[in-house]
């Protein structure tokens, strides 16, 4: 509970403040993937957790943002990009947004919605960033992030969900000069711009080390920090090359330790970072995270290894040494969060999945058939409710609180 604690305190001084049961951006309140909730049940029983609500929100694959008693996503349908505001409780929609966009590659957005005071920003797979009122979806504010800079959005379709730090937003453009860009919040305008990395798919996390505010970052070409006042470099580490660059999960930061993963002949890599270095503690292929990011609990992680065309695997591996302490097989490849001492899996065919977080073995609590069709998208638990959505954009709602709550 200290561990919780301690991670909800700094969370709170990157971002405003929000209810410990919000899950207000991608990955949660410190992007770790973390929930502070315990008190919610797996209980299920063979007809598994009440369905509160379904949605059909369009093709793609942001995950949903949960704040003030509203869930916001995103979705793609014949030519347009929709933001969607739902009641959390009840599934009815407040308000939706949308906007034309080009289908692309696998159409839909690869962003997630970044809540932060009264607005919500979000991103289109073509890199347009919009600023709304959270409680009416006016539009407060847009800027398109490659024609206002000159380049163009990447391979796959720009994936950086809007990070919040202080009165700014920073995201990824792999620009050369404005490979990153602080925004501010209130009206779009650039405060900073830096470095030359080329653009990935990870979106970045802010933490604290040494006093100061820092951004970690996975780009196509290296794993780097910087300040997040400036965009001042303060430590790098290249990152070999690999097909289409496709690093796509968030850095993992505990203390001084950086952890990355990558599919697509990326593997794993732990560093120390600090000011000026970034020095390798291990490197292999322990975990090849295709499209999921780990989470980290008791100095273990847990996630999807996997490397196309490999069926892949859910793993536990310490982080200090790169040791898989277990690998279970079945079922191939999906997302994990945490919860308390509980993991939340959503597996890509449809099943929703609670295990016990521990490296001495692989232990199932609870398992329901939820959705059908490609499930890339990570689970989110918010007030003892479980959001998870498919590519296809259908969108399922159950109710995990324990009886009487």
């Amino acid at each position: 509970m200290a561990r919780t604690a301690a991670i909800i305190a700094v969370a709170l001084t990157l971002a405003a403040p929000a209810p410990a049961a919000d899950w207000p951006q991608w990955r949660g309140l410190a992007r770790d993937g973390r929930s502070a909730e315990t008190d919610w049940s797996a209980d299920w029983g063979a007809a598994g957790p009440k369905v509160l609500w379904r949605a059909s929100v369009g093709e793609g694959y942001s995950s949903i943002s949960v704040a003030g008693g509203r869930a916001f996503t995103m979705g793609w349908k014949a030519g347009s990009d929709t933001v969607w505001c739902f009641d959390a409780e009840t599934g009815k929609v407040l308000w939706k947004h949308a906007y034309a966009c080009p289908a692309g590659t696998h159409p839909g957005p690869r962003c997630s919605p970044t809540v932060d005071g009264d607005r919500v920003f979000t991103t289109s797979r073509e890199g347009l960033l919009v600023a709304l009122e959270a409680a009416a979806g006016k539009v407060a504010w847009s800027v398109d992030l490659f024609k206002s800079l000159g380049g163009q959005a990447p391979r796959w379709g720009y994936a950086c969900s809007p990070l919040a730090v202080g009165d700014r937003l920073v995201v990824e453009t792999g620009i050369a000069g404005a490979a990153f860009v602080a925004l501010a919040k209130g009206d779009g305008r650039p405060v900073w711009k830096s470095g030359t990395e080329v653009c990935g798919y990870a979106s970045p996390v802010a933490y604290e080390q040494g006093g100061r505010t820092l951004v970690a970052a996975f780009t196509g070409s290296a794993v780097l920090g910087f300040r997040a006042d400036d965009g001042g470099a303060v430590w790098r580490y290249p990152w070999h090359k690999m097909m289409y660059m496709n690093t796509i999960a968030t850095p993992v930061v505990a203390g001084d330790l950086v952890f990355v993963s990558a599919a697509y002949g990326g593997g794993a890599a732990c560093l120390r970072v600090g000011e000026g270095k970034a020095e390798l503690v291990w490197k292999g292929p322990q975990m090849r995270s295709l499209f999921n990011t780990c989470v980290l609990d008791g100095g273990h992680l847990y996630g999807f290894d996997g490397d196309r065309p490999d069926a892949g695997e859910l793993r536990c591996v310490e982080l200090a040494t790169g040791r898989v302490k277990w690998a279970r097989p079945r079922p191939g490849r999906g997302n994990v969060i945490l919860a308390g001492e509980r993991l939340i899996i959503q597996e890509e065919g449809g099943d929703l999945v609670v295990a016990q977080a521990t490296p001495e073995a692989y232990r199932e609590l609870a398992r329901a058939k939820v959705l059908d069709g490609e499930c890339w998208t990570p689970p989110v638990l918010s007030g003892g409710r479980i959001y998870c959505r498919n590519s296809e954009g259908r969108v399922v709602c159950v109710d995990v609180r324990k009886a009487g709550k």
